[in-house]
């Protein structure tokens, strides 16, 4: 009798001391994506003002001072169907605009697929799109419609390894760029569809 009840409280023990080690891995990890998000808020707001800072450069050249705002996230859709769906309309009349290209592209993906949406009346919006290795493209309203055409052709393989939290490809200036950070430091990379290569370079501002 005393040893049954033994082996039984040995055996509560156990599970315990399991269950114990399963929280602590758990909440570990959940720690880390919330460093993991608020690292890639800082990349998606250096995305932002890179942008919005080019646009404004562009503005100020041909003698015009718009106010504009920060282009803000407004979908989250996995990269390979919407790479897919680029393709497939390849030779055809995307749009003249980004808004107008972006619904049949989105209407070609898979509604599991589509991770988040989103809206913003205060600012221009943006299409963020996610890799299964993390990366993600993050498509503004500045976007030029032609830059989609190039999306097929890029190889996003390229960008692992390039820093510690997943890269966020976006069309700043002229190109293509994918942004992330390495021991606490922004990471700025671009698009050489020539060399078809990542490159770094110094980041925007300061």
């Amino acid at each position: 009798m005393f040893f049954k009840r033994w082996r039984t409280e040995r055996r509560l023990r156990q599970r315990l001391a399991e269950l114990e080690a399963k929280r602590t891995t758990l909440e570990g990890y959940r720690e880390q994506k919330r460093c993991d998000m608020t690292e890639q808020d800082k990349v998606t707001d250096y995305c932002s003002r890179a942008e919005l800072g080019a646009a404004i450069a562009k503005a100020h050249a041909r003698g015009m001072y718009p106010m504009m705002g920060l282009p803000e996230v407004l979908v989250a859709v996995t990269v390979t169907p919407f790479v897919t769906a680029v393709a497939s309309q390849l030779g055809t009349d995307l749009g003249g605009r980004i808004r107008e290209a972006l619904p049949p592209l989105l209407s070609r993906i898979p509604r599991p697929a589509i991770l988040r949406r989103g809206t913003s009346p205060r600012s221009p919006s943006s299409l963020s799109v996610t890799s299964e290795n993390g990366s993600r493209i993050e498509i503004s309203d500045w976007t030029p419609v032609a830059a989609l055409t190039a999306l097929p052709q890029i190889d996003f393989s390229g960008l692992d390894g390039l820093g510690d939290v997943p890269a966020t490809v976006r069309w700043i200036s002229d190109r293509w760029h994918a942004v992330t950070i390495k021991d606490g430091m922004i990471v700025d990379a671009s698009w050489d569809p020539r060399s078809r290569e990542w490159n770094t370079h110094p980041s925007f501002g300061p």
